[in-house]
This record gives structure tokens, sequence and C-alpha cells, in this order.
């Protein structure tokens, strides 16, 4: 998991909303973490001197948390665990190793700590009628958590914006994300000056990447922008407010994290966030046009192919578990850009508009392999799939 840095003004914001919501002591706080509410047995949330605190062990049990309580230092500590990925050249594959994220807060302190890198706080963690509290957003938004008061519904709601990793391929994945929709499968049409290209959207696989696109594309943030950088025989690429593929931001304000999973890949068609690294997603998107695979992925599909039972850079996995035959041949035979798997999310599929994908990706480019001809986003429309009607 990669600490968010820390947004003062976020933190700022979020604990000015937080502490204005003077609320009637009859009125029940709540909390949720990722919609679904937190149950608190005894001791709930509660406002004092107008911040908001909440219990720190139901809290980060409901993030996957473990926590142990210190009684005689006062001390809280928390442990989950998750990947962090690292590219490996000569594989040509992104790598995935197992690590553990440690939080110590101690009561009564403006500090805490993430694996030993200590963090300031404006207000300390309490003990109220026993329970160790903690006021929001504090840790929360340092952890990768985005945190919001609904003074309507008088709830704290908790985002996890970390994303997670995921690297056993499922049985029938490779067919799913290729197949057309389905009635009621959430779509969305980019309609461009080169014409309309439909995607399928994934939100059961990346809830957060397909949230964000969605919500930016219902408000209109993605209209007028360029698909900025096109490279034949690999991706188009747009979604940045820059047209330069420096600029964007998520719903969320900031970054979010990876959802990397082995049942969606980058065959040809697919569509994935692009980033500057692990968790730098923004808005910034991109379709996988490659229609044959590079010499160096080539080698490497060759390679898992023919080492199936050997031990993957991923998880600890073998390779079948995460590259199984048919999947290699599909990659083999249709192209794509299997090198980017686990280094970007995916989260959508084109299933009608390849022909304008490969159109665009035909033209003329100069510096930064921008082409002459501008490609406009002139909108995108989400819907629900209702048939061939749709």
């Amino acid at each position: 998991m990669r600490k968010a840095k820390i947004s003062l003004a976020f933190v700022m914001l979020a604990l000015v909303l937080v502490s204005s919501c003077q609320l009637p002591a009859s009125r029940e706080i709540n909390v949720t973490v990722d919609g679904v509410r937190v149950e608190f047995i005894g001791q709930r949330p509660i406002i004092v001197d107008g911040h908001t605190y909440v219990p720190i062990r139901a809290v980060f049990e409901a993030l996957g948390f473990g926590m142990y309580w210190d009684q005689d230092a006062q001390i809280a500590f928390l442990t989950t665990g998750g990947y962090t990925t690292s590219w490996i050249p000569e594989a040509r594959a992104m790598s995935a190793v197992l690590h553990t994220t440690e939080v110590v807060i101690p009561v009564g302190r403006n500090s805490f700590s993430i694996n030993d890198e200590v963090f300031e706080l404006d207000l300390p963690a309490i003990i109220i009628g026993g329970v160790p509290m903690l006021p929001v957003p504090a840790v929360l938004e340092s952890l990768s958590h985005h945190v919001r008061w609904d003074g309507n519904s008088n709830t704290v709601i908790i985002r996890n914006l970390a994303g997670f990793h995921s690297f056993v391929s499922h049985p029938g994945a490779m067919e799913r994300q290729l197949a057309g929709p389905s009635v009621g499968d959430l779509v969305a049409i980019i309609h461009t000056n080169f014409g309309p290209i439909h995607l399928r959207l994934f939100p059961d696989l990346a809830p957060l990447t397909v949230e964000n696109f969605i919500t930016h594309a219902q408000n209109g943030y993605y209209d007028g922008l360029l698909f900025h950088r096109v490279i034949n025989n690999f991706v188009i690429q747009g979604g940045c407010p820059l047209n330069t593929g420096l600029g964007g931001e998520s719903i969320w304000g900031g970054e979010f994290g990876d959802e990397l999973t082995a049942d969606l890949h980058h065959f040809r068609g697919s569509v994935s966030m692009s980033n500057f690294g692990p968790n730098t997603n923004v808005s910034r998107f991109f379709i996988t046009q490659a229609t044959s695979l590079s010499p160096l992925n080539v080698a490497a599909m060759h390679y898992r192919l023919e080492n199936q039972d050997e031990i993957s850079p991923w998880g600890g996995l073998y390779y079948r578990d995460i590259y199984p035959s048919s999947l290699i041949r599909y990659y083999l035979e249709n192209g794509g850009t299997p090198h980017l798997d686990f280094g970007h999310a995916v989260f959508g599929q084109v299933y009608i508009g390849m022909d304008v994908v490969d159109t665009i990706a035909s033209l003329q480019t100069g510096e930064g392999d921008r082409p002459f001809t501008d490609v406009i986003i002139e909108t995108i429309q989400i819907m629900t799939f209702i048939g061939n009607r749709e």
C-alpha cells in the first residue's frame, strides 16, 4: 500500500466540515466504510469540543486492520497487509511483493507513525468511556482514505482509495472481459470527432476506477479534451485537462490506488488508467490498440507458456495461475500490451468502435506523439446496456 501524501488543505477542510456540525446529542453519528455501515459495541462516535471522534478499533477493523491495544503504554498498534509492485525489465513484467503496513497511534500525543515514518496530528487520540478514540480524518487521509462529512445523514463517510492487487486468474475471466455486454451491464460511449467508441465497464472488478471515470464523464470533465497521445500498434491516450499527459485529478481531489487483478488484462481494446507509477491514478486513461505483440512481449509470453509450473514474480504464484496457456495464446494471436499488466488498472473493454480506435492510431503525429489533427472527446455517455438499441 502506497502512503499518500497528506494534503494539508484537504485535512483542514475536512476538519472544518466535521467541526462545524454541532449536532444535538440526541442525534446518532454514523460511520460508513466503502458504503457499509460500521457497527459499534459500547462507545459510539461522539463530538468533543466541536470535533468528531470515532472508536479506533471498530473503524480500523472495518478498513481491514488488526489492532493490538497496549493498556500500559496507552498505544494502539494497527497492522494490515498488501502488495507493492515494481518493474522487472528483463522479465518484461511487473513484480509484486507482499508487505505489511504498521500504524502506531499513541493516546494524548500530537503524532502517529506509519511504518516508522512520523506524521503530525492537529488533535491527539483520546480515551472516552474506556475506549481509544481518534478525530477524523486525522490518520485516515495519510493512509489513502477519503473522509467526508454528510450533514444530512449525520454520517462520516470513509472511502478506501488504496486499491488492491489480486493475482489469481479465475476460470472464465478472459472470456468475460472479451464478451460483449449483457442487459444490465454498465457501458460508456466515447463520442469523438472520428466516431463513437463503445466500452463495457467492470465496476465489480475495478470499483474505484469505474466510479472515478463515470463521475468525471457525467460531470462533463472529459468534454472537449483530446486523445493527446497516439502511438500506432500501442495505445491512444486521453483524459488530461492540459492535453499533455501531465494533468488531471480524481473525483476525490487527489490520486487513488491501483486496482490490479488477473481477471482483467491488456488485450487489444482494453481501457486502462494512465499513471506516473504505482497508485497515482487521476483522470487520464488509454485504450490498447496494439494488433500484435512487440518482440519482447512475444518472448515473455512464450517463456510463460513453456514454464507454466514455474513460480512467477507475482505474489509467489505459478505462471499457470496468472497466465494460463489459453490466455497467453490469445495474446499471441490477437495482440495487446501484456507488459502493462499489473502496472495499470484495466476497467473497461471496447466492444464496438475498434475501427475508430485504429483510425485514430493511424494518424500522423508530432512531438510527444500528439496527432497533427486534433482527436476530440466530444462527450462520454454513461448508461445501462439494454440491448442493441443502446
